[in-house]
């Protein structure tokens, strides 16, 4: 795939405001002074396809010193196997301060040929169209490749080029060359499997038997020190004289023992008949207690009733002398209204007519005052009906409440009785022990004289026979350890000797194996050295001035892996001669292009340095961009046919 670079813009990008770069798809030097932006057209580049500046820093600050809200914008038209292509990334910048805080806020959009895309389309779509985005940096910037110096930059370098290399495997070559053991194992695990497990096994054996064996022989010797002298058959002798005196103290004190079981004996049955004696007799006093407790909830549960029965006869009472002081007061009311009515005459309005306003005649005026009085009449009847009733009602309702207060009065006497029946009964419980006083109990008193009596006689034991005996019997028992202690040191010189054995045994089988795992160790780096041969040989046919070095030997002696680019055979990582680095440089950038089918433009920063002799050895397909300082303010580009 051929990837040709015809026209750059950029409008505030770092430092420039407006810069426009016209290459045509023609290799080119750019010329112009120190700060005229010919490493920002490089990082433009870089930072649209791979998100990097040329000198390889990820996502690189792109916006203008000072600008508060700018949109960086890089536009490149390209052709990709001769196909236009044209791709623009825009980064929407905005700072802004709060409370004293200045944050930055940024967006990307990317776009191929005007249409928007997001990232991840951008970069498929490129891909699509043949464009290596993930690889690109390294066929395009000649620093790149060889950036990463650690371990595992080594080792990427390392995947790469192996991937360049002919088709052969770790057991070919072992085979190869004749390392059977290597290529037996091989059939089963990788070769830095192999080495690492001898070299674990190695680790191995000196961590558990030090070097040269020192640890071990340690342990041997102290084991061979730790086996006893003494004499089993004296200690055999010693042991039986101190179990026959162990015997004849125990005998002697069971002798001094058996007259005094049977008192022993007497005394725990006595004390049985005691404990049960006890336990009866606060049995008795605990029924009692609880007998009068009984009476004394029975009671009060009489008393909570009638107090319950008291209280609802109160509230009835109170209700019943309220109805007969609203009774009281409805029958004045009446006898106020009776001699109202009484008192009543015929109003003189009444016998005038209300439309004539003229007094009705004889005859209809004494209509008139016979049917007033006719009303008046029944009106007063009922008033006084009415208060009949009343009065009635105020006899029954005084009755009722004259037999409420009946019963009060002998509910109040029936509570008071019981009230004190109950206390009554609480004066008993309080006036009971906690326990049984059993000293007044005849029984307990004789069987308690009787244990105190054999007690007595227990007393009178040989207790200094006894201390003496068993003084006898402890000393023996500790000297009697000591000696099957040291059988016991005997019996394990037996063990001793097996261990030892087993040591001997370990360090001759541990030795076959170290020498096994450093002859193994041994071939794997035979198959090591041959294989980084023939990986160099191979992978430096694709090569044109850099010869790859991947093994070396050290002060020491030691083989070592190495990754190491020669030209003119000087390693390049160490040569003085600027010129000759940045020629293998752009040698193995371009030698990576052609292998893997990638012919992209390749920036160079370090074009100045070349002299007339170099430049001639330079074999590049690929469009070659050179940045060269000049006087020149602006840059100028000078295209190369």
């Amino acid at each position: 795939m051929i990837l040709k670079i015809h026209r750059i813009a950029l409008d505030n990008f770092k430092g420039a405001k407006h810069k426009e770069i016209v290459l045509d798809g023609q290799s080119a030097r750019l010329c112009g002074e120190n700060g005229s932006g010919k490493s920002t057209i490089a990082t433009a580049v870089s930072w649209v396809i791979s998100d990097c500046d040329y000198n390889l820093v990820k996502n690189p600050d792109v916006v203008p010193m000072g600008e508060e809200e700018c949109n960086p914008t890089v536009e490149i038209e390209m052709t990709i196997d001769d196909k236009p292509v044209k791709i623009k990334r825009v980064q929407k910048f905005k700072r802004k301060e709060v409370d004293g805080k200045i944050t930055a806020k940024t967006s990307n959009s990317y776009y191929i040929n005007d249409i928007l895309k997001g990232r991840e389309d951008f970069v498929a779509d490129l891909k699509e169209r043949g464009l290596d985005v993930d690889n690109y940096i390294i066929y395009s910037n000649p620093n790149a490749f060889m950036a990463d110096t650690s371990a595992k930059g080594r080792q990427q370098i390392r995947d790469v080029l192996f991937k360049i290399a002919g088709e052969f495997t770790d057991l070919d070559i072992a085979k190869e060359i004749g390392t059977e053991e290597v290529a037996n194992q091989l059939e089963t695990y990788k070769l830095d499997e192999i080495k690492a497990s001898a070299k674990a096994t190695i680790t191995r054996i000196i961590n558990e038997n030090g070097k040269d064996n020192v640890v071990i022989n340690s342990k041997i010797s102290g084991m061979l020190d730790s086996k006893s002298t003494l004499d089993e058959k004296v200690l055999n002798q010693q042991k039986k004289e101190y179990e026959a005196e162990i015997k004849r103290c125990e005998e002697e004190l069971d002798s001094l023992s058996e007259s005094k079981a049977d008192i022993h004996e007497r005394i725990s049955n006595l004390r049985i008949k005691r404990d049960e004696i006890t336990s009866k007799a606060n049995q008795e006093l605990n029924d009692k207690k609880t007998e009068l407790d009984k009476s004394i909830r029975e009671l009060q549960a009489i008393i909570d009733e009638k107090n319950f029965k008291l209280s609802q006869i109160k509230s009835e009472t109170a209700r019943q002398e309220g109805l007969l002081s609203e009774s009281k007061e409805n029958i004045e009311k009446q006898r106020t209204l009776y001699k109202s009515e009484q008192d009543s005459v015929l109003d003189d309005t009444e016998i005038i007519c209300p439309v004539c306003k003229r007094e009705y005649e004889a005859d209809k005026v004494e209509e008139i005052k016979a049917d007033f009085e006719k009303h008046k009449a029944e009106r007063l009847k009922v008033i006084k009906a009415s208060g009949e009733e009343l009065k009635k009602n105020i006899k029954t309702i005084e009755k009722e409440i004259k037999s409420l207060k009946d019963q009060q009065q002998a509910l109040n006497k029936v509570i008071s009785e019981t009230s004190q029946m109950r206390d009554s009964k609480q004066a008993e419980i309080d006036k009971l022990p906690v326990s049984a006083d059993m000293f007044m109990n005849e029984n307990f008193v004789i069987i308690n004289n009787e244990i105190a009596d054999l007690e007595k006689q227990l007393s009178t034991d040989d207790d200094a026979r006894k201390r003496e005996l068993e003084s006898a019997k402890n000393v023996a028992k500790t000297m009697l350890h000591q000696i099957v202690a040291d059988l016991g040191v005997i019996e394990h010189n037996k063990e001793i000797d097996k261990q030892i054995q087993d040591l001997r045994d370990k360090r001759k089988k541990d030795e076959i194996a170290k020498a096994q795992a450093e002859k193994l160790i041994d071939e794997v780096e035979q198959v090591e050295r041959a294989k980084n041969e023939k990986l160099a040989d191979s992978i430096n046919e694709h090569f044109s001035l850099v010869k790859w070095k991947l093994h070396d030997y050290r002060k020491n002696g030691e083989y070592v892996e190495v990754t190491e680019p020669y030209i003119d055979g000087k390693p390049m990582t160490s040569c003085a001669n600027g010129s000759l680095v940045t020629l293998a440089k752009l040698s193995i950038c371009s030698d990576l292009g052609k292998y893997f089918g990638h012919e992209y433009p390749i920036w160079c920063d370090d074009y100045s340095l070349f002299s007339n002799n170099t430049q001639k050895r330079l074999k590049i397909d690929a469009q070659l961009i050179g940045l060269v300082v000049t006087e020149d303010k602006e840059i100028k580009v000078v295209k190369e046919n």
